[in-house]
């Protein structure tokens, strides 16, 4: 869906080697045999279900623990769900949750969602406002708290030049 709404949506990206997809049924299977669900859902995104899973168990009154590579994740951290992001293998890794994301980023997991918005997101496709990196984003989340407030209030953002940026990639 996401393809839909933005066309350029991850595209470049390679698809998965053969070598593995052909391995997918053969994992599925010894998962299922060891007591696992595999929960699949066409057009959606394994971080979508992922997200799903997380929120329905915390309504369940269950503490999620999600482990992950991928830094994306960060936005699905809360009072309950934990976040274990893997750096080098398996014994170098990062636990965040709503607490540590404030305390690491100065952002609550829901504004990371803005951060990646406005400096990019290469792996995704997502272009950001040109020169905008991660200092420069958290900054104007600091400053207005979301995407939202600060195209609405783009007048306040006192340096000119990364005014004219924001106006100018308003659309993306």
């Amino acid at each position: 869906f996401r393809h839909k709404k933005y066309a350029e949506y991850k595209a470049g990206r390679k698809g998965m080697p053969e070598e593995l997809r052909s391995q997918m049924p053969i994992m599925k299977d010894w998962l299922k045999k060891a007591g696992y669900t595999c929960i699949e859902c066409e057009g959606f995104e394994a971080d979508d279900i992922i997200g799903t899973v997380a929120r329905e168990a915390e309504e369940l009154d269950i503490e999620p623990l999600i482990i992950t590579g991928d830094r994306d994740a960060l936005q699905l951290a809360s009072h309950k769900t934990s976040v274990l992001i893997t750096r080098k293998g398996i014994t170098d890794f990062d636990l965040f949750d709503y607490d540590k994301m404030l305390e690491t980023y100065q952002l609550t997991p829901t504004q990371f969602i803005d951060l990646k918005g406005l400096m990019g997101d290469k792996s995704d496709n997502i272009p950001g406002i040109p020169g905008v990196g991660e200092k420069t984003a958290g900054k104007l989340l600091e400053q207005f708290g979301s995407i939202e407030n600060m195209l609405a209030n783009t007048d306040e953002i006192a340096n000119a030049k990364l005014r004219t940026k924001v106006e100018e990639n308003a659309q993306l």
